[in-house]
């Protein structure tokens, strides 16, 4: 039954739909997207909210989108959320939540007034905030829609009891589920001897495929990265060890690049990559060197738009 679902049309046969929930069941090619909207709940009436919630399993994009702007891959238009903002085929705003993973809820609320409409975002009860803010006029007939880029299945739903959905509207810090995020140095200690460095900022992020691999990087003058590779672990935890380590080659204030090559030293002997029990602190660990790390929520501010969804 697809009569309340529009499928991309050249994979039609890889869907599957069953009242509200749609499956894709192809293996995809990476590089493009397989779309389906929900013509089941529309969002049409000024001065009124909308509540709609994604239960998405497998790699996806979730958002609304207009029927007429409905397409195949990357031609589709709307506003989408997959941990970044895009409008459906180009990055709007990076890393304004976590990826989504199996699982997850996510929570689209729909403020349709005459003079705007507002969309906030929940990614699994931690409020991101306000998204998207699209001055009148506006379509008044707006869809939820799936975009896919793995197997995977997505149920939406109208959410009912709305009791405490309010009070998280506005982006504040949450207990994070993945190491996925950035985070600033508190501390470094070298041969128990505290040694003064700015609040540098660390990025990190899981490998989808693989889960024994980490990649991480460190922003001084220049961008130092590379990929931890579990090695082994013993009673105080696992073992890594740092391939490709690279980094980009600008020239910068002495005493900066003077840090990065200490800072770049310590990654490349790195031995433990630490987190504690809710993933908000790292602790990197070389053989004479203790860096700490907090993790930060970047403030974002909505993507701002008076045709995005014209």
């Amino acid at each position: 039954m697809t009569s309340d679902w529009l499928l991309n049309e050249e994979n039609r046969a890889d869907f599957e739909t069953s009242g509200s929930k749609v499956t894709f069941k192809h293996q995809p090619d990476q590089s493009n997207y397989y779309n389906a909207m929900y013509l089941g709940l529309t969002a049409n009436e000024k001065n009124k909210k909308y509540y709609w919630e994604f239960t998405c399993s497998g790699r996806c994009s979730v958002g609304v989108a207009k029927k007429e702007a409905f397409a195949d891959g990357y031609k589709i238009s709307g506003a989408f959320f997959n941990g970044n903002l895009t409008d459906g085929s180009c990055l709007l705003t990076g890393e304004f939540g976590d990826r989504i993973s199996d699982g997850e809820k996510i929570v689209f609320i729909l403020d349709l007034t005459e003079k705007e409409l507002k969309i906030y975002i929940i990614q699994n009860g931690r409020p991101l905030g306000l998204a998207f803010v699209h001055s009148a006029p506006y379509s008044g007939h707006l869809h939820p829609t799936i975009s896919f880029c793995s197997p995977g299945s997505v149920e939406v739903k109208e959410i009912q009891d709305k009791t405490g959905v309010e009070s998280l509207l506005n982006r504040s810090d949450y207990i994070h589920r993945t190491i996925d995020g950035k985070y600033k140095l508190v501390q470094s200690i070298e041969k128990s001897s505290e040694k003064s460095l700015p609040n540098y900022e660390l990025t990190i992020r899981g490998d989808s495929k693989n889960n024994d691999q980490i990649h991480l990087s460190i922003h001084v003058v220049n961008c130092v990265g590379g990929i931890l590779k579990k090695t082994g672990s013993d009673e105080e935890g696992d073992l890594f060890e740092v391939e490709g380590l690279m980094s980009t080659m600008m020239a910068g204030d002495p005493i900066e690049m003077q840090n990065e090559f200490y800072l770049s030293s310590v990654i490349h002997n790195l031995k433990r990559l630490k987190f504690n029990d809710t993933l908000d602190e790292v602790t990197i660990l070389s053989p004479d060197t203790t860096l700490h790390f907090k993790r930060f929520l970047p403030e974002k501010s909505p993507h701002k738009t008076s045709s995005l969804l014209k």
